[in-house]
């Protein structure tokens, strides 16, 4: 028994194995395809992360902002009404004084 090749048996495997060939080169090449794609992805990620950081940065320093007016805008009321009372305060004040001092300039 002897192991021989014969032509058509080797040229069959040979067409195997460039098909095979060919399918691995497929597959390498969406695997490439698909590695460039998600390096862009990772670099629009990253340029959208900046952004989102700066956009939350932007965000917190009017949060901020806003805060501060509207503590202002609550106290702002308040002071009116203190400054309503002192006048209120004063002008009774100055009444009974004026009063006080009417009465005294009358009784002489």
């Amino acid at each position: 028994m002897e192991n021989t090749v014969t032509k058509e048996l080797c040229e069959q495997k040979t067409g195997r194995l460039q098909d095979e060939l060919k399918r691995l080169n497929h597959r390498m090449t969406d695997a490439e395809t698909k590695q460039a794609e998600i390096q862009d992805l990772i670099s629009r990620l990253t340029i959208m992360n900046e952004r989102l950081g700066v956009l939350i940065e932007q965000s917190t320093a009017r949060l901020s902002r806003q805060e501060s007016k509207v503590d202002e805008l609550r106290h702002k009321p308040a002071k009116r009404w203190e400054v309503l009372i002192a006048a209120i305060i004063s002008a009774i004040v100055g009444g009974i004084a004026g009063h006080f001092i009417e009465a005294m300039t009358l009784a002489k």
